[in-house]
């Protein structure tokens, strides 16, 4: 996992295959350094998009996160959660990059 503040990126680097239509749950430690909007992210934000390097589904240009709660900055938090992410009907095979942009 690596995280450029400068970009809003967060880039995973999956060890395992996605069936398709998977649901993912993330949690990224505080100690990554992520950080939200001073005022949070609103359910279902179009702030938050995915992209994938995935040879069976390659998506290049970020698409909206389908679903996501509304996140708001905790400073007490340890953890901060991310979006159940819904990848498309192709499988996403183990070492394949994905992207998650917050902007």
């Amino acid at each position: 996992m690596s995280w450029a503040p400068s970009a809003g990126v967060l880039t995973l680097t999956l060890s395992t295959t996605l069936e398709p239509f998977a649901n993912v749950s993330l949690t990224v430690p505080a100690a990554a350094g992520v950080t939200l909007p001073a005022d949070g992210l609103s359910r279902d934000s179009p702030l938050l998009r995915l992209s994938t390097d995935a040879v069976a589904g390659p998506v290049v240009e970020p698409v909206p996160v389908e679903r996501s709660p509304p996140m708001g900055a905790h400073p007490c938090s340890r953890s901060m959660p991310l979006p159940v992410l819904q990848p498309d009907r192709t499988t996403t095979p183990r070492g394949a990059r994905n992207r998650l942009e917050l902007s």
